[in-house]
């Protein structure tokens, strides 16, 4: 990736960087969104970016720019690295703190990351899953039968008469 956002500012990814006092580093005080970006339209971008503004005033963070701007910089970011299938993740972080607690004017990135290849063919017909994976089978003497819901399942040792009942769930 080439180019990435941290306050507005489109910046070279390599490039961005955050100081240490930042309270999304320090604390984790900070709102998270991701989406992806399929032929170079950014995914469901409305609901996401209502939900990442919900997030912001749950937190009492608000974003250094209105939701326009916010989209027309995600559409720039889109282009200026040639984003066809990738995702980007937003982060809007409680600012720098003098002391690690006290937030401060809040920090937005917008990073793109590197896509994943589209998904392969689907899995087999009848519920066997990947060919790899091989299903547990029981061995002789297992209980294959879980109880219902209220029932008692004695343990082997209860069978012998020892207190080693299981307690209802």
């Amino acid at each position: 990736m080439k180019y990435a956002s941290i306050n507005g500012t489109i910046i070279e990814h390599d490039k961005a960087s955050l100081h240490i006092s930042d309270l999304g580093l320090r604390r984790g005080y900070a709102v998270f969104e991701f989406f992806r970006v399929l032929r170079g339209v950014p995914v469901f971008l409305e609901d996401h970016l209502e939900r990442f503004e919900r997030s912001a005033r749950l937190l009492e963070l608000t974003p250094p720019f209105g939701r326009e701007k916010l989209e027309a910089l995600i559409r720039e970011l889109i282009e200026l690295n040639d984003l066809r299938e990738a995702g980007l993740q937003m982060l809007l972080t409680g600012g720098y703190s003098p002391d690690a607690f006290t937030p401060g004017p809040p920090n937005l990135i917008i990073a793109p990351i590197r896509g994943h290849p589209t998904p392969g063919p689907p899995l087999p017909a009848g519920g066997q899953g990947h060919p790899a994976q091989k299903p547990a089978r029981a061995t002789r003497g297992q209980n294959h039968r879980l109880p219902h819901r209220g029932e008692t399942r004695q343990t082997d040792a209860g069978r012998r008469g020892h207190r080693g009942d299981l307690p209802r769930w």
